[in-house]
Formats: C-alpha cells, sequence, structure tokens
C-alpha cells in the first residue's frame, strides 16, 4: 500500500526506510534505489521488507553473528539511514529473513551444518549479534534458512528439490561444534 514504508538493508548493516510515494510511477523511467537514500558506493543491496507491527527478522552476517529485530521500531526519517548492525570491518550483512518458523539451519563454506532453536537468539534494537555457527579462522556463512522441524529440511541440488525428513543429528545449541552436511547436499552449500 502507498501509505507503507519501505526497510532497504545493505551490506555495511545500515537500514534505510523509503516511502513508496517517492517512487516514479506508471510507465516512467525507473531509477535506481541508490536516488533516494545516502548510500556508500561500496554498499550492496541486501534485502527489502515491509514493516509491520509484531513482525520480526533475523540479520545474519558473513562471519557468522545474527540477532532477530522488530520490523516496526526500524522506521526511520534520516536520508542517510539507521545504522542497525554493528559490525567489524572484515564483515559484510548477507541476509535479512522474516522470522516465520522456529528453527535456524545454517551452513558454512566449509560444508557443515547446525540447526538451532531460534528463541536462543536476542531481539535487539540494534547491536554487534551473537554468534550463531562456530567457525574456523578464515570460514563464512554460506546460507541459512528457516524451517519448521516436522517438515524436515528442503534443498535443491542440480535440479532436482531434496528432502530429508529427520533433523535430529543436525539439532543443537546455537554456536556449537557443527556437523557435515547430509549426503547429496548442494555444491555450494545453499539451500537454493
Amino acid at each position: 500500500q502507498s501509505n507503507q514504508k519501505l526497510l532497504i538493508f545493505v551490506s555495511s548493516g545500515r537500514v534505510f526506510t523509503l516511502n513508496p510515494n517517492e517512487l516514479p510511477s506508471g510507465k516512467s523511467n525507473p531509477k535506481s534505489y541508490i536516488y533516494f537514500i545516502e548510500t556508500e558506493s561500496n554498499e550492496k543491496l541486501v534485502s527489502i521488507i515491509v514493516p509491520e507491527e509484531n513482525k520480526n527478522c533475523l540479520l545474519i552476517s558473513l562471519n557468522g553473528k545474527g540477532f532477530i529485530t522488530d520490523t516496526n521500531s526500524l522506521i526511520s526519517n534520516q536520508k542517510k539511514g539507521k545504522k542497525l548492525f554493528n559490525l567489524k570491518i572484515s564483515d559484510i550483512l548477507i541476509k535479512v529473513l522474516i522470522v516465520n518458523e522456529k528453527y535456524i539451519a545454517i551452513t558454512n563454506k566449509s560444508g557443515k551444518l547446525l540447526i538451532f532453536d531460534i528463541n536462543s537468539l536476542p531481539i535487539l534494537q540494534k547491536g554487534s549479534g551473537v554468534q550463531l555457527m562456530k567457525l574456523k579462522k578464515n570460514e563464512s556463512i554460506s546460507d541459512i534458512k528457516l524451517l519448521d522441524r516436522s517438515e524436515g529440511l528442503i534443498w535443491h541440488s542440480s535440479s532436482k528439490i531434496k528432502k530429508l525428513n529427520d533433523i535430529t543429528f543436525w539439532i543443537g545449541k546455537r554456536a556449537q561444534s557443527v556437523k557435515k552436511v547430509p549426503k547429496y547436499f548442494n555444491k555450494n552449500f545453499k539451500f537454493e
């Protein structure tokens, strides 16, 4: 709806609020979102979300940090945005997901997987988050998805969709040591 704001998340951990009424309408020439917010040249677009009451989102960084935040509290009138995720120099925001399931599945680039309860994450207005997955030096997160434990784990491998019903082996506590991904898992260690 035209009175709903849009939240634009960029890789530096900042979030911008955009009023859809400012966007070009009809068949006019489209403009990049960069025209409407003051972003740095090295910041990449990560996600766009419509904020709502009681709607939380999960922020995840490349180095495995993360936290949950309330989307409604992110609305701001500042053109330069709001610093939301305090990231180290070598880290970037890689994913923003709407919290709609109880479990988080997370893979790293070394082919390890960990699944844990989302309730073990803090809800913060802003911050540097907590460690989601134990990573060795120079390791980083490959992908993350939210899931319902009763539905098992689903992933895409080449053109096939694979499903694993019993995920008990990979369920653990946040930031504990991780286990190798299931057999026939995607070679990029991504779920999609």
